[in-house]
């Protein structure tokens, strides 16, 4: 019975060591995508500027297209962020099983 409960114990500390090293990898990559959608915003908001004076003379259908771009980034953004805000409670929730 000792052995097989040894056994079980090792399975799970594996399971949770997965687990761990899975959740270090998703915060990793959301902060990596935290990091990329801001500069897609920032740039987006810098082209929507731009394409705000060019379409004063050329119409409002280009502004209102890098309008919609900037909303797109910034959703992007904030997503990422919630994203990696979520790793970040797993990957402290898996700590507290570290066998």
């Amino acid at each position: 019975m000792a052995r097989t409960l040894n056994a079980t114990a090792e399975a799970m500390a594996g399971t949770v060591g997965r687990v761990h090293a899975s959740s270090d990898l998703l915060a990793s990559a959301s902060e990596e995508l935290s990091s990329v959608s801001s500069q897609l915003a920032a740039s987006a908001e810098e082209t929507s500027a731009q394409v705000g004076t060019v379409s004063a003379s050329a119409g409002q259908g280009v502004a209102e297209a890098a309008n919609q771009v900037t909303s797109g980034a910034t959703e992007t953004q904030r997503t990422a962020s919630e994203l990696a805000r979520t790793a970040a409670d797993l990957q402290s929730t898996v700590s507290t099983y570290r066998l």
